[in-house]
């Protein structure tokens, strides 16, 4: 069942190894596809047609603008460029003399003993001495090869250990990336380590901002090759849907915006987050740009169309009794539309009939989900960003098992759904 969309979305899974590297790759796509890199912060220019622009290293926005004479439909569909992981602490290292060991916090809510074992690198950016103290240098790093790992405790020395048992973040979490030469015990290790990665001096850097991910690479399982286990699976399949799909012929009176959040999985608030002004401002500088006046904006956002795409829960087939009797979704079976009347995920029934009509016009197969009664579940980006936008926002997304597991699993036929939805969303006239 592999495809060539399936191999290059392994090649953008891959390669978007944090939020930087992920909207990195996100500008190269969209650069080889005709658009153009614009500033957030400069002036835009007429005419525009296909473009991006990128937010603190870690958002991407792209849009792609037909002619627009009076007012614009306005489509949207928005990810995020996060996942659970570990994040580096600023004073990194932790004192021994026997290993190489740095000190990190828990990033978002994974499952975290599927960490241990587990071959782990670093990726993210660094903060470099500049000219003046407003002119730093920044750099990306990926260190791209297994450089530590967060090794379990022998069953022999902890017994109870398939009984469950608790995990302390900082003494069961520290990862370790070697050990430490008995004559030459260097406590202050990783800053040399980091600079001679990335070529400069460990002197020139100030601070840095860098994670510990999975070094796994996605990988095809199932007797018929129809499975796909892989790291950050949430969310880069909605990510790479997004960004084939906003690669379309611009439609006339149509806008159609491609987002790329990141820290979703922390809330969203912050300045590159989903709970921000940010897409507020950038559709203020578009509509501006194009000559609208502010009536015109809001009248086309309430008219408008927003999909929050992100992982839906797949029936665990050794625990069907966690899912609701009705509305399940299974592998394979279709992308996933999420409802919640208590707005977990964003429900409206006016794009809910729009997703619905598409999908069954275009004979891509789709499923409905909801929650068990009794169990909470997740939330998404889609409510927060449907506070900012009054539009008519829903959940949708690929179906999974173990979500926010070091690795995650898959349907090639939903991948190959949702890609061919979020084309179809895009480029529906």
């Amino acid at each position: 069942m592999e495809s060539e969309s399936i191999r290059d979305l392994f090649d953008y899974i891959e390669a978007s190894t944090s939020p930087v590297f992920a909207v990195e790759e996100a500008r190269k796509s969209l650069i080889n596809a005709g658009f153009a890199e614009v500033k957030a912060d400069e002036k835009w220019q007429k005419p525009l047609s296909k473009f991006f622009t990128v937010i603190n290293s870690g958002m991407l926005a792209a849009f792609n603008v037909g002619e627009c004479k009076k007012h614009a439909n306005l489509r949207i569909a928005a990810a995020h460029t996060d996942q659970p992981c570990f994040h580096i602490k600023p004073v990194a290292e932790l004192g021994s003399d026997y290993v190489k060991k740095l000190n990190v916090e828990v990033y978002g809510g994974p499952i975290l003993t599927t960490f241990f074992d587990e071959p782990l690198s670093i990726s993210g950016r660094v903060a470099l001495k500049g000219e003046d103290v407003f002119s730093s240098r920044f750099v990306n790093v990926d260190f791209k090869r297994p450089v530590g790992l967060i090794p379990n405790l022998a069953i022999h020395l902890n017994r109870n250990v398939n009984e469950g048992v608790a995990i302390n973040k900082q003494v069961d979490l520290m990862p370790i990336f070697g050990t430490q030469a008995a004559e030459n015990c260097d406590m202050k290790f990783f800053a040399e380590i980091l600079a001679k990665e990335i070529g400069v001096k460990a002197e020139e850097i100030i601070d840095f901002d860098l994670y510990v991910y999975v070094a796994s690479k996605p990988v095809l399982a199932g007797f018929d090759n129809e499975l796909v286990i892989s790291p950050r699976l949430d969310n880069l399949v909605s990510c790479y849907s997004i960004l084939e799909g906003i690669k379309c012929e611009p439609v006339e009176e149509t806008v159609l915006v491609g987002v790329l959040y990141d820290h979703e999985e922390i809330g969203s608030r912050s300045s590159r987050g989903a709970d921000s002004m940010v897409l507020s401002m950038l559709l203020d500088k578009l509509y501006t740009t194009l000559g609208f006046k502010e009536d015109v904006k809001n009248s086309d956002i309430m008219n408008g169309y927003f999909l929050s795409v992100d992982a839906a829960h797949a029936l665990h087939p050794n625990h069907p009794e966690k899912y609701d009797p009705t509305s399940q979704a299974k592998l394979n079976r279709g992308f996933v539309l999420k409802t919640s009347s208590l707005q977990r995920y964003a429900y409206d029934l006016n794009i809910i009939a729009v997703i619905r009509n598409i999908a069954e016009k275009a004979n891509i197969p789709y499923q409905i989900f909801a929650n068990r009664s009794d169990i909470v579940g997740g939330s998404t980006l889609g409510p927060i960003a449907s506070s900012f936008l009054p539009m008519h926002c829903a959940d949708i997304g690929i179906p999974m098992w173990a979500m926010h597991s070091s690795k995650e699993s898959a349907g090639v036929s939903d991948i190959i759904a949702l890609n061919e939805f979020i084309k179809r969303f895009y480029d529906f006239r």
